[in-house]
């Protein structure tokens, strides 16, 4: 359980309050990523969060979790193991936070990374050095220039660049279809290490399958 008073306007803030990004604090102290990850972990393990909120007096947040029965009997599992590789990612992130995760993740992992603040800088730094880029990871939604953008922009310079757009707007990867789509496919935001070296390392392997033009 926790206090935090959700502002003025609790009654919208609290029906937006497990949206990736969404925040009551000032744009230097807090992401908006907290809640919505502790969300999803209690979801995966069958529970709920119930919250409370009054103005002036701070905010409830009860956490369920199920009781687990014969756990003693359940068979370990080992924890999932996340492919590998070595080639040149370019992450293109303006949330720092994001953009750091994914970075550290793939770097761990054996991946060379470059990074970008938007797609701007990505475009202006990379567009005439595709040659060193394997795969482009980006947000679809930055200032500057998008990532639907950059990936056209990147693509009508090199038609067998992988890409992989990441994005966290609830629903967005559901209507993710047509032109977007065939660009490349959507990871959503928050994601785990494993979803992320999964999803790069299988669209890395589908373009090295693809025979030569």
């Amino acid at each position: 359980m926790g206090r935090h008073d959700l502002g003025t306007d609790a009654p919208r803030s609290k029906a937006r309050l497990f949206e990736p990004f969404f925040t009551t604090k000032d744009v230097s102290q807090g992401t908006g990523l907290g809640l919505a990850v502790s969300y999803g972990i209690v979801t995966q393990h069958g529970g709920a969060i119930e919250v409370e909120s009054e103005l002036g007096k701070g905010s409830r947040f009860a956490v369920w979790i199920p009781v687990s029965v014969g756990a003693e009997e359940r068979e370990v599992r080992p924890p999932e193991v996340a492919p590998r590789g070595a080639e040149a990612v370019l992450v293109v992130d303006d949330e720092p936070v994001v953009r750091l995760v994914a970075a550290g993740a793939l770097s761990r992992l054996g991946y060379r990374v470059f990074e970008a603040v938007d797609g701007g800088v990505a475009l202006e730094q990379f567009g005439d050095r595709l040659t060193e880029i394997d795969l482009l990871l980006t947000d679809v939604l930055m200032p500057n220039l998008g990532g639907i953008d950059l990936a056209r922009a990147f693509r009508a310079r090199r038609p067998d660049l992988p890409i992989v757009f990441m994005s966290g707007f609830s629903g967005r990867d559901t209507e993710w279809s047509g032109e977007e789509a065939q660009l490349g496919p959507m990871l959503p935001k928050p994601f785990t290490r494993v979803g992320l070296a999964d999803i790069v390392r299988d669209r890395l392997d589908q373009f090295k399958a693809k025979p030569a033009a």
